[in-house]
Protein backbone atom coordinates (compact mmCIF):
# COMPACT_ATOMS: atom_id res chain seq x y z
CA UNK A 1 0.00 0.00 0.00
CA UNK A 2 1.21 3.48 -0.77
CA UNK A 3 1.13 6.31 1.73
CA UNK A 4 -0.73 8.55 -0.73
CA UNK A 5 -4.46 9.06 -0.30
CA UNK A 6 -6.68 6.84 -2.43
CA UNK A 7 -8.57 8.65 -5.13
CA UNK A 8 -12.15 7.51 -5.60
CA UNK A 9 -14.12 9.05 -8.45
CA UNK A 10 -16.83 6.43 -8.89
CA UNK A 11 -20.39 7.13 -7.68
CA UNK A 12 -20.90 3.78 -5.93
CA UNK A 13 -18.95 1.83 -3.31
CA UNK A 14 -19.20 -1.40 -5.31
CA UNK A 15 -17.43 0.31 -8.22
CA UNK A 16 -14.39 1.37 -6.20
CA UNK A 17 -11.04 0.68 -7.88
CA UNK A 18 -10.16 -1.98 -5.30
CA UNK A 19 -12.11 -5.12 -4.44
CA UNK A 20 -12.24 -7.68 -1.66
CA UNK A 21 -9.35 -7.81 0.80
CA UNK A 22 -7.51 -4.95 -0.94
CA UNK A 23 -10.49 -2.64 -0.44
CA UNK A 24 -10.76 -3.49 3.26
CA UNK A 25 -7.07 -2.79 3.77
CA UNK A 26 -7.25 0.49 1.84
CA UNK A 27 -10.29 1.62 3.82
CA UNK A 28 -8.50 0.87 7.08
CA UNK A 29 -5.57 3.02 5.93
CA UNK A 30 -7.86 5.95 6.64
CA UNK A 31 -6.85 8.39 3.92
CA UNK A 32 -9.17 8.96 0.99
CA UNK A 33 -9.61 11.77 -1.49
CA UNK A 34 -12.79 12.04 -3.52
CA UNK A 35 -12.64 14.29 -6.55
CA UNK A 36 -15.11 14.95 -9.33
CA UNK A 37 -17.24 17.44 -11.17
CA UNK A 38 -20.53 18.72 -9.73
CA UNK A 39 -23.17 16.01 -10.00
CA UNK A 40 -20.65 13.21 -10.51
CA UNK A 41 -21.65 11.37 -7.32
CA UNK A 42 -19.04 12.58 -4.81
CA UNK A 43 -21.57 13.06 -2.02
CA UNK A 44 -23.22 9.69 -2.62
CA UNK A 45 -19.82 7.98 -2.69
CA UNK A 46 -18.78 9.66 0.57
CA UNK A 47 -22.04 8.63 2.24
CA UNK A 48 -21.53 5.03 1.12
CA UNK A 49 -17.86 5.09 2.06
CA UNK A 50 -18.59 6.33 5.59
CA UNK A 51 -21.32 3.72 6.01
CA UNK A 52 -18.98 1.00 4.77
CA UNK A 53 -16.16 2.11 7.08
CA UNK A 54 -18.60 1.99 10.01
CA UNK A 55 -19.67 -1.51 8.98
CA UNK A 56 -16.00 -2.55 9.09
CA UNK A 57 -16.04 -1.62 12.79
CA UNK A 58 -14.83 1.97 12.90
CA UNK A 59 -16.35 4.16 15.58
CA UNK A 60 -18.21 7.24 14.28
CA UNK A 61 -15.80 9.47 16.22
CA UNK A 62 -12.92 7.99 14.18
CA UNK A 63 -14.43 9.16 10.88
CA UNK A 64 -13.97 12.68 9.57
CA UNK A 65 -14.89 13.98 6.12
CA UNK A 66 -13.44 17.39 5.23
CA UNK A 67 -15.28 19.61 2.78
CA UNK A 68 -14.32 22.90 1.12
CA UNK A 69 -17.01 24.99 2.81
CA UNK A 70 -19.50 25.18 5.66
CA UNK A 71 -22.60 24.61 3.52
CA UNK A 72 -21.33 21.37 2.00
CA UNK A 73 -20.16 20.15 5.42
CA UNK A 74 -23.60 20.76 6.91
CA UNK A 75 -25.37 19.00 4.05
CA UNK A 76 -23.01 16.02 4.13
CA UNK A 77 -23.11 15.79 7.94
CA UNK A 78 -26.91 15.50 7.86
CA UNK A 79 -26.82 12.89 5.10
CA UNK A 80 -24.21 10.77 6.91
CA UNK A 81 -26.24 10.92 10.13
CA UNK A 82 -29.33 9.68 8.29
CA UNK A 83 -27.38 6.79 6.75
CA UNK A 84 -25.66 5.73 9.97
CA UNK A 85 -26.93 3.26 12.53
CA UNK A 86 -24.52 4.64 15.14
CA UNK A 87 -24.77 7.94 17.03
CA UNK A 88 -21.70 10.17 17.07
CA UNK A 89 -20.52 12.59 19.73
CA UNK A 90 -18.50 14.55 17.15
CA UNK A 91 -19.32 15.86 13.67
CA UNK A 92 -18.38 13.40 10.93
CA UNK A 93 -18.15 16.13 8.30
CA UNK A 94 -16.54 19.53 8.77
CA UNK A 95 -15.28 22.32 6.59
CA UNK A 96 -11.53 22.61 6.32
CA UNK A 97 -11.69 25.95 8.15
CA UNK A 98 -13.75 24.42 10.97
CA UNK A 99 -11.26 21.58 11.35
CA UNK A 100 -8.35 24.04 11.45
CA UNK A 101 -10.19 26.10 14.06
CA UNK A 102 -10.80 22.98 16.18
CA UNK A 103 -7.14 21.99 15.99
CA UNK A 104 -5.99 25.50 16.86
CA UNK A 105 -8.33 25.65 19.87
CA UNK A 106 -6.99 22.30 21.10
CA UNK A 107 -3.42 23.64 21.04
CA UNK A 108 -4.10 27.17 22.33
CA UNK A 109 -7.41 27.15 24.23
CA UNK A 110 -6.74 30.58 25.78
CA UNK A 111 -6.30 32.28 22.39
CA UNK A 112 -9.49 34.03 21.31
CA UNK A 113 -10.70 33.34 17.79
CA UNK A 114 -14.11 34.19 16.42
CA UNK A 115 -16.44 31.31 15.63
CA UNK A 116 -18.59 31.55 12.52
CA UNK A 117 -21.63 32.80 14.42
CA UNK A 118 -19.50 35.39 16.25
CA UNK A 119 -18.07 36.60 12.94
CA UNK A 120 -21.58 36.90 11.56
CA UNK A 121 -22.75 38.94 14.56
CA UNK A 122 -19.79 41.34 14.25
CA UNK A 123 -20.40 41.81 10.53
CA UNK A 124 -24.12 42.39 11.08
CA UNK A 125 -23.29 44.99 13.71
CA UNK A 126 -20.74 46.73 11.47
CA UNK A 127 -23.21 46.85 8.60
CA UNK A 128 -26.07 48.04 10.82
CA UNK A 129 -23.98 50.90 12.25
CA UNK A 130 -22.42 51.92 8.94
CA UNK A 131 -23.41 55.55 8.16
CA UNK A 132 -23.88 54.76 4.46
CA UNK A 133 -23.88 51.75 2.19
CA UNK A 134 -20.37 50.24 1.93
CA UNK A 135 -18.86 48.43 -1.05
CA UNK A 136 -21.06 50.21 -3.57
CA UNK A 137 -24.23 48.28 -2.61
CA UNK A 138 -27.49 49.85 -1.47
CA UNK A 139 -28.56 49.61 2.20
CA UNK A 140 -31.28 47.04 1.48
CA UNK A 141 -28.74 44.66 -0.10
CA UNK A 142 -26.14 44.90 2.66
CA UNK A 143 -28.75 44.15 5.32
CA UNK A 144 -29.81 40.86 3.71
CA UNK A 145 -28.85 37.75 5.69
CA UNK A 146 -27.40 36.14 2.55
CA UNK A 147 -25.15 39.14 1.91
CA UNK A 148 -23.71 38.90 5.42
CA UNK A 149 -23.15 35.13 5.03
CA UNK A 150 -21.41 35.59 1.68
CA UNK A 151 -19.28 38.37 3.10
CA UNK A 152 -18.28 36.17 6.03
CA UNK A 153 -17.55 33.13 3.93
Amino acid sequence: MSSNPSIFTSPAIDQLPLVGHELVEELRAGKHLVVGAPGSGKTMLLRQLVKHIEELGAKPEEILVLTPNRASASKLRDAIALDSKKPSSTPRARSLASFAYQQHRAIKPDLKLFSGSQQQAVLEDLIATSPNAPWGFDLLTVRLQGFVQELRD
